[in-house]
């Protein structure tokens, strides 16, 4: 199988997707751009360079729901752990 195949396949259920992130979502931004999150799992899947059809497949050759949940997960906690730089503005002058 390719992975435009695959794609295509998982775009089927991407309702399903969709509603799983905004069920599971871990901050407003989450459940408000969920179809930005279902988008980066089709990239990153079309992205990735140890593509197995065995992951995204069954063994009746159906999409492996299972598979498709944990990369969301996965893709949700990144989102999660980003570190936002915080700034500050010198507001008095030290002197040591």
């Amino acid at each position: 199988m390719n992975k435009n195949k695959a794609i295509k396949d998982i775009a089927k259920q991407h309702n399903s997707w969709v509603n799983y992130i905004r069920k599971n979502s871990m901050s407003e931004s989450q459940f408000k751009y969920a179809e930005d999150f279902v988008q980066n799992l089709y990239v990153k899947l079309l992205e990735s360079k140890s593509f197995c059809d065995t992951k995204i497949y069954d063994s009746q050759k159906q999409i492996n729901r299972k598979y498709v949940f944990t990369t969301l997960r996965w893709l949700m906690l990144d989102d999660v752990k980003k570190v936002k730089l915080k700034t500050t503005d010198n507001l008095y002058n030290i002197k040591v």
